[in-house]
């Protein structure tokens, strides 16, 4: 028989559900999967009853562009976390109850405090596996953490982020390098040039490929407005996630004939998109990012004067290494594009330096480490 684990998991933002897919991918075979929001399956944190979920209003909020108010937002959910920590450590403990997990994961922030609470009292496994490279909102209140069941993912090689992870109190042999958790099909090798025939992209132009995390977002119509003003042939993918209500209005564009367009809402063809692109227009989100890194497409970070706090780090990490560069409005954006394009060796430094960085065998690592943790 499987053992079996539970993840707890969060459809706020599009990391947090693309981690738990592809822990599902990876561990499926192995080991009996349960997957539960912890926000509204077990916390029910509902702003409208049984109609709108705190998950939605994050949703909504980064839809709109609204990071300012998510930022204040935080302090706030951290404050209330501090208050319902004992009622947080009791709906755990009753929503887990029927299915008499061997091991706990988290890839949410916040409540970890309370899931490692758990995890001690009933003498079982808990990782915690940051879907951030920055993964100090995930050890939230956690100090001194001498639990020896307690075990944390390194998801990035980083001196500043291990002392993030350390400042728990975690045991060292207790931290299990496993890179960033993305999903299987951004590790298999893609033919571009047949995915450019399915997906009706011209061959011989270059390929910007813009995506605004999986919620979307009001400036990607802004950005494609943008693009009569440019002076030589491309072609754009936008990714528009589940903001469909955009995919008109930029189809609707009146472009220059050697600007082509291919305008998608929520898509599973995220990696195979990616492997036809020259240059990936994102937002910081740590998602797409590491599908970026893992396919060696450079980048332009998106940030339109604001960032998420627990983001600014990946921002900077993408500039120091040489991997992208950083644009704070539409027209930088534009700027960029139009640069990059005219200056292709540029363009293939960026290339270079993502084609040299270290990688990971995330399928090995993750079995290994929860062969580890579950011996």
């Amino acid at each position: 028989m499987k053992k079996k684990i539970i993840i707890f998991t969060s459809s706020g933002g599009g990391g947090h559900t693309a981690a738990t897919q592809a822990l599902i991918a990876y561990l499926g075979s192995t080991y009996d999967i349960i997957y539960r929001d912890m926000f509204v399956d077990v916390l029910k944190l509902y702003i409208i009853p049984k109609k709108y979920t705190c998950n939605d209003l994050y949703n909504d909020a980064l839809k709109r562009g609204h990071i300012l108010f998510i930022n204040i937002l935080k302090y706030m959910c951290r404050f209330i976390f501090i208050l319902i920590h004992p009622l947080n450590v009791w709906l755990i403990k009753r929503a887990i109850a029927p299915h008499n997990p061997d091991a706990l994961i988290s890839v949410i922030p916040l409540s970890n405090k309370a899931t490692l609470a758990v995890a001690k009292e009933l003498n079982i496994p808990f990782f915690l596996i940051p879907t951030d490279f920055d993964p100090r909102a995930y050890f939230y209140e956690i100090k001194k953490a001498t639990y020896e069941k307690f075990y944390i993912a390194r998801v990035i090689d980083d001196p500043k982020i291990d002392a993030y992870i350390y400042a728990t109190g975690i045991r060292r042999s207790n931290v299990l390098n496993t890179g960033f958790i993305i999903r299987p099909e951004f590790f298999t090798p893609k033919d571009p040039i047949e995915l450019k025939k399915k997906f009706h992209i011209p061959e011989k132009v270059p390929v910007v490929m813009i995506m605004l995390g999986a919620a979307g977002s009001v400036n990607m119509y802004k950005i494609a407005r943008e693009l009569h003003k440019l002076n030589m042939p491309c072609h754009f993918i936008f990714c528009a996630g589940r903001h469909s209500g955009i995919l008109s209005k930029i189809n609707s564009l009146k472009l220059p004939s050697y600007v082509s367009l291919t305008v998608l809402g929520f898509t599973q063809e995220i990696a195979e998109l990616l492997s036809t692109a020259d240059i990936y227009v994102t937002k910081p989100g740590p998602n797409s990012i590491s599908e970026a890194l893992q396919m060696n497409v450079p980048m332009i970070i998106a940030t339109f004067g604001r960032i998420l706090s627990w983001e600014k780090y990946n921002v900077n990490y993408v500039v120091q290494q040489s991997y992208g560069v950083r644009a704070d409005s539409v027209h930088d954006i534009y700027r960029e594009i139009k640069h990059l394009l005219e200056s292709p060796k540029e363009l293939a430094s960026l290339r270079e330096h993502l084609q040299i960085r270290k990688r990971e065998n995330l399928q090995n690592n993750l079995l290994d480490a929860l062969a580890h943790i579950m011996r």
